[in-house]
């Protein structure tokens, strides 16, 4: 008995420089060149994915499955030192400074709204050294003004 699939069509591919310019704005519907080096579904109107993907970059950051596996929890410190690993700079959004905040007290077993304002400068401080937040991201998630957070991360009060 012969099975007949459509399988092998999903992994249909050209290259973007095979096919010409009418076909191409046929494809994509758009009078934007492509890259001729750029592999296309043809049947989808799409660039692949993999062309998007620097793979000496994966390995350099992900040498085995197993530390790709490791690395899927939201670790902050796993992304500063993956940014390190690739010479990339990394900034967090307010949001995730806030998530950053609640991990590290929870770890302590406090919470925000115990802490006094010197409390909350030495945490800013060590948020700094640890995570690379700024001061503005720092103020709008521990909720002390940026110029107070600026002098203690100059203070060596905390530095300590």
């Amino acid at each position: 008995m012969v099975f007949y699939s459509d399988v092998f069509r999903l992994f249909d591919t050209v290259r973007a420089g095979d096919l010409s310019e009418r076909k191409l704005r046929k494809v994509f519907q758009t009078h934007i060149p492509i890259p001729p080096d750029r592999l296309i579904h043809p049947g989808l109107g799409m660039v692949l994915p993999q062309c998007f993907v620097d793979l000496d970059v994966l390995y350099k950051v992900f040498p085995t499955a197993k530390e790709f596996e490791t690395r899927l929890v939201k670790d902050y410190e796993a992304f500063i030192e993956i940014a390190d690993q690739i010479g990339e700079e990394i900034t967090f959004s307010v949001e995730e400074a806030k998530d950053i905040v609640k991990q590290e007290l929870m770890m302590e077993g406090r919470i925000l709204s115990d802490l006094s304002n010197d409390d909350r400068c030495a945490l800013a401080v060590r948020l700094n050294k640890k995570y690379r937040l700024d001061a503005v991201t720092l103020s709008q998630s521990i909720f002390i003004p940026a110029r107070i957070i600026s002098q203690a991360l100059k203070s060596k009060k905390y530095h300590e």
